[in-house]
């Protein structure tokens, strides 16, 4: 065996015991690198040479798996401590420690590598609150007035569109808007008020959500494609599934990310359906990742109009 091969678990489990050594926390404790209470990982941005130190230790002692520190690595615990915003560098600076210490082993063969996922302490099964919490990405801080105001502003400039094939939608967009036409989705129900089109609109829009949003949701504003979307009562959109073409199209990436953000508290009749999942009571600000190719729909079957942000790029 070389060093630049290495066994599966499966394979592993299959010839004998495979060890993982971890204990983490407390030891990390102990040598001075974290704070008792909320034990969050703070040491993989920190001190990551003194975490690069104890997966050599685990590793030396024995272990085959080398565990990335990110337990209690969280959204729920970050927030506590201040530090949303790093969430997402001190989880790749978790990983990128282990794997580096995975792909040097002491013997023959590299480490396995592995994440470490810990409980949060938020779902409450008897809450509907709580099942909201645990399916938003984050909350942004906007102004929902001001986006009101550009609404107000801009009434006349705004693209107003309704679900029907067009001719940059994809072969599977185009056959759904297609089937949505035949069941009786028309512009009488379908109808949405759209900014973000113009250029001008856009670049507004991206001001208006400010840089330190983007740096939440881990994206260049400067290759993102943000929309402002007015649906009145009695509009929708039906089920369906996005291939962020235009985007792809615009920037030439692969992997974009399509993200739902409340503009507005949620009001009656304002539904979001992501799968099989719906999504109501939000607050100005939720944001939510609307996965690639998963049918989802919108729904204003309320008094007052629902007003929400989409956001696509590339997350850093």
């Amino acid at each position: 065996m070389t060093k630049d091969k290495k066994r599966s678990l499966i394979e592993r489990l299959n010839q004998g015991p495979v060890i993982c050594a971890e204990g983490f926390l407390f030891e990390i404790e102990k040598r001075g690198y974290m704070s008792s209470g909320e034990f969050v990982p703070m040491v993989s941005l920190q001190n990551p040479e003194a975490l690069l130190n104890l997966h050599r230790d685990f590793q030396h002692a024995g272990s085959d798996i080398v565990q990335a520190f990110t337990y209690n690595g969280h959204r729920e615990k970050m927030r506590i401590i201040g530090k949303e915003e790093l969430l997402e560098p001190l989880n790749r600076a978790a990983l990128q420690i282990a794997k580096k210490v995975a792909v040097s082993p002491m013997g023959d063969e590299q480490n396995l590598m592995a994440g470490n996922i810990s409980n949060s302490n938020i779902w409450d099964v008897k809450n509907p609150k709580t099942h909201l919490e645990v399916e938003k990405m984050c909350t942004l801080e906007i102004d929902p007035k001001e986006f009101e105001s550009f609404v107000n502003a801009h009434r006349d400039e705004a693209t107003v569109k309704y679900w029907h094939p067009r001719p940059f939608l994809s072969a599977k967009g185009n056959e759904q808007a297609i089937n949505a036409n035949w069941i009786g989705y028309n512009e009488h129900n379908t109808t949405e008020s759209n900014w973000g089109l113009d250029p001008n609109h856009n670049r507004t829009l991206k001001q208006m959500i400010g840089s330190d949003n983007f740096k939440l949701i881990g994206m260049d504003r400067d290759k993102t494609l943000v929309r402002l979307l007015e649906y009145m009562p009695g509009q929708c959109l039906p089920l369906h599934s996005d291939g962020l073409e235009g985007f792809k199209k615009l920037y030439g990436e692969a992997q974009p990310t399509r993200l739902f953000v409340a503009v507005s508290d949620w009001d009656w009749g304002h539904v979001l359906q992501m799968h099989d999942n719906i999504i109501s009571n939000w607050s100005a600000g939720d944001t939510y990742i609307v996965p690639p190719d998963v049918f989802h729909a919108r729904a204003n079957f309320g008094i007052a109009p629902k007003y929400t942000l989409t956001i696509t790029g590339v997350r850093s």
